[in-house]
């Protein structure tokens, strides 16, 4: 399960570089459950929605699973799939839940059964009615800004 450190559960892609001590008796399924928390709480994702598995993954890579998966996806839609040491993981996404997909960049949050994605903004530009653009920009950016969680609307 990824790259072990002496007393440590874990260091991967999908946990951020982050790590959690743990007792080098514990169970494997006890390890399984420390890695899965440290997928939800620093949650980085290559890529999704995929309903493909990736041809070749690393250990601690994860990926967003779309909505009708194939192959070892199968019957596991829209959830994280996380490759371990030769094996998939999967992790249902609670509501409010973020996650950052590395092929873009973007923050995607878990809302109401799906994840969503930021809006795009697109900065005004030309026009002899600059102010009608101007306020359409902003509207998104708000917008943005309350999908993000970081302004309440209103």
């Amino acid at each position: 399960m990824g790259t072990h450190e002496p007393g440590f559960a874990y260091r991967g892609r999908c946990s951020g570089g982050a790590a959690a001590r743990y007792d080098d008796s514990d169970s494997p399924g006890r390890r399984l459950w420390t890695v899965a928390v440290l997928v939800v709480v620093h949650a980085t994702v290559e890529d999704g929605l995929l309903n493909d598995p990736p041809a070749e993954p690393e250990a601690g890579q994860c990926w967003l699973v779309g909505e009708a998966p194939t192959s070892d996806w199968s019957g596991q839609g829209n959830v994280i799939a996380i490759w371990t040491a030769g094996d998939w993981r999967f992790v249902a996404p609670q509501v409010g839940m973020v996650v950052v997909r590395l092929a873009v960049g973007a923050r995607l949050r878990f809302d109401d059964g799906e994840w969503v994605a930021p809006v795009t903004i697109v900065a005004p530009s030309g026009s002899s009615t600059i102010d009608a653009e101007a306020r359409s920009a902003l509207g998104a950016l708000i917008q943005h800004l309350v999908a993000q969680g970081l302004l309440i609307s209103g």
